[in-house]
């Protein structure tokens, strides 16, 4: 697997994929945060492909799992690493 290695800007990535999985995840009623921490730079350098792909991903399996109630994405900077932390709470 080869990943690119490119400029681009993480907040748009991000509201774009939570723009197309918007209607779905108010549909299921889900809790739903996003935070993109203010320490994290506008343009990050790594894979935008390979990082809509998780954030699509991982929203695609969250609406299709009953009963989860709360969906949390942050994104954190822990200088000069951006993390990525995905929280999701299921009942039991």
């Amino acid at each position: 697997m080869e990943l690119e290695s490119v400029s681009y800007n993480i907040r748009k990535e991000v509201d774009g994929v939570f723009f197309l999985f918007d209607e779905k995840l108010q549909q299921k009623k889900l809790e739903v945060s996003m935070l993109v921490h203010e320490a994290v730079p506008t343009c990050v350098v790594g894979d935008p492909g390979r990082f809509r792909q998780v954030l699509v991903l991982t929203n695609h399996n969250v609406t299709g799992i009953q009963p989860v109630v709360e969906f949390n994405i942050w994104i954190v900077c822990l200088n000069p690493v951006v993390l990525l932390h995905i929280f999701i709470h299921c009942l039991q």
